[in-house]
């Protein structure tokens, strides 16, 4: 390294100031090499990896991208931290300044990778949770544990860099384990509720949900104590992941996101079943194609109960997402309706008919009296 070092000074600093004194030499040649580090550094990433950053992008594989992109930040930095590391020997330092320099530099060098490593993995797993619906999601929980796992492996690289013994420390992590445990008890139950949620799958990151207390809405994030769902109507309902975990829940997106609407419906019982039937899925299959979200175009239809008023008969149509079963169900209401007024299909209001009878044999009447759903629940 010293004959590197004293041809180029020979080269290129001693032409130019030959009057540098014998002390500078050393700080000179090292700058030097430093300045050349440092032009090295931006032709590996300007033209090495920026060439190769173009072929993976046209791969369909995103890990060479992420690489290539994590290399690319850092290569600077790198080559640099390196070059210092090996002129730190040809100045004239004490041995002890010289090992701490070499400490030093070498631990920030471990620290910058394991920073790029943390980025890199957490990329890796954001795309592939993007790309296919099994993965194990883009959430905060997965990405702090996976920051946490390598912080501590970089760490320990760090202190022995520093001849610092990690014995001492595991041994008093082992003594008091116990005592964290039961100090951070409702703490480390949601850490671990959130991370078997997660592994197991049946939860992802945009699933809709619905608890059995009644809280619902698109899950937004999984953090390391509590999950984030966000309503309909663009609230935030924050729920502790312990409490989630004991919890019956509904998830809307799986196996898939299709489900059916319920789309029900009274008509007089002096009309004709078949027609009122052939009706409904003549109509729900008119709108296949017009209405947003709506899948199938001949839906189930079944009659379902005999009303004090009327037959009831449901349709369930099938609409591709959760946020779109409202907007479908109001189109077909309103095409149900104008269709049933139009074939004179009646959709009574409820009806009760009281009969009343002399007891001398006399003559019978029949009141009927029509009340509306107000007049009946005013009336209980």
């Amino acid at each position: 390294m010293d004959k590197i070092l004293q041809v180029l000074y020979d080269k290129l600093i001693q032409p130019i100031f030959p009057n540098i004194g014998v002390g500078v030499q050393p700080y000179a040649k090292a700058g030097l090499f430093l300045l050349i580090a440092l032009l090295l550094g931006m032709i590996i990433r300007q033209v090495v990896l920026g060439r190769l950053n173009r072929l993976a992008q046209q791969t369909e594989n995103f890990y060479d991208d992420i690489i290539l992109d994590t290399l690319r930040r850092k290569t600077i930095l790198w080559v640099i931290l390196i070059a210092f590391v090996l002129t730190i020997p040809t100045l004239s330092w004490e041995p002890n300044y010289q090992k701490l320099a070499e400490q030093i530099a070498m631990a920030v060098l471990v620290l910058s990778m394991t920073m790029a490593v943390v980025r890199a993995v957490s990329e890796a797993i954001k795309r592939h949770s993007d790309s296919s619906a099994a993965g194990v999601g883009n959430t905060t929980l997965i990405k702090s544990v996976v920051a946490f796992i390598f912080y501590m492996l970089g760490l320990a690289v760090i202190l022995s860099l520093f001849d610092i013994s990690l014995l001492p420390a595991i041994t008093a992590l082992g003594i008091g384990g116990l005592a964290v445990a039961l100090a951070f008890q409702d703490t480390l139950a949601n850490l671990f509720a959130g991370i078997y949620m997660t592994l197991s799958k049946q939860i992802h990151v945009e699933d809709y949900i619905q608890l059995s207390g009644g809280e619902e809405g698109f899950v937004q994030d999984i953090s390391w104590r509590t999950t984030t769902l966000r309503t309909l109507a663009n609230n935030l309902v924050i729920i502790p992941n312990k409490k989630l975990s004991e919890s019956i829940l509904t998830n809307y997106h799986l196996p898939n996101s299709q489900l059916s609407v319920e789309l029900a419906v009274g008509v007089s019982y002096d009309a004709d079943p078949a027609w009122v039937e052939e009706v409904l899925i003549d109509e729900v299959a008119k709108a296949h194609g017009e209405v947003n979200g709506l899948l199938e175009a001949v839906p189930v239809v079944r009659f379902t109960t005999f009303s004090d008023s009327s037959l009831t008969i449901k349709a369930y149509p099938k609409v591709d997402k959760v946020e779109h079963q409202f907007a479908v169900r109001h189109e077909l209401m309103k095409r149900v309706y104008k269709r049933f007024k139009a074939e004179g299909i009646e959709i009574p209001f409820p009806i009760r008919t009281l009969q009343f009878s002399s007891k001398n044999g006399g003559s019978e009447f029949i009141e009927q009296v029509c009340k509306s759903d107000n007049d009946e629940k005013g009336k209980t």
